[in-house]
């Protein structure tokens, strides 16, 4: 209940932090009309049709959603290492019936590097990162890896470089919102975490009393047998 109430104002702030009037170019290749990639200057808006999700997995299903309505492309996900399971997951995925937070292989190292990769040739194993034609770092940091992953193009065209100047614009508004919502994520696992351990510290406390009253005190009993 608490983080829900903490979206709204988190929304807020992560539009005002958003470079709004940043527009990609009109004028990029035809077939991939980036100028509908503005739709990420509404941020605060999706929360609206989101407001069940958690901050970080409305962000995630509304830049999925929005990228597969906009753009000619098959598929669309994010991805991000996740250091419980020790690899890389889906942590949305569009057009695909890969399950959702499943592990991502990835058997040429694509994601081991801050790099813009664009696949000529595809894998056809569905749960390779290599299925993908462009996949796109959006934070590369020691805490946290991110990646923007697009399919093949509707018309079977390749992404061309006007195509990729815009999608890495795309990516670099993607950074701002996702980091300041990581950030936020964060400063409110820890306070949960916090109140647990103080919660926990509480709870210790009584049950020693608890148990200290059940057995006694070793040395009051021994007083009473020496009487």
């Amino acid at each position: 209940m608490e983080k829900n109430k903490g979206i709204p104002a988190t929304i807020g702030l992560v539009a005002f932090f958003n470079p709004i009037r940043n527009r990609v170019e009109t004028f990029v290749d035809n077939r991939l009309n980036t100028s509908d990639l503005d739709f990420l200057g509404k941020t605060s808006t999706f929360t609206e049709n989101f407001s069940g999700e958690s901050v970080i997995e409305g962000f995630e299903e509304y830049i999925c959603e929005n990228l597969m309505q906009r753009l000619p492309i098959k598929k669309v996900t994010l991805v991000s290492f996740d250091s419980q399971m020790n690899s890389f997951k889906f942590n949305e995925i569009r057009g695909s019936d890969i399950e959702e937070n499943s592990s991502v292989e990835d058997i040429h190292g694509i994601l081991a590097q801050n790099l813009v990769r664009k696949n000529y040739i595809t894998n056809e194993n569905p749960t390779d990162i290599a299925s993908f034609s462009l996949i796109l770092p959006i934070i590369f940091e020691d805490d946290y890896k991110w990646f923007l992953a697009l399919g093949k193009k509707m018309d079977k065209s390749v992404y061309s470089r006007n195509d990729e100047k815009a999608l890495i614009k795309l990516t670099d508004r993607i950074r701002l919102s996702l980091k300041f919502i990581l950030a936020y994520d964060d400063i409110i696992n820890n306070r949960y975490i916090h109140i647990i351990n103080e919660k926990n510290a509480i709870i210790e406390k009584y049950r020693n009393e608890i148990k200290h009253l059940k057995t006694g005190n070793p040395e009051n009993d021994q007083k009473n047998n020496d009487r």
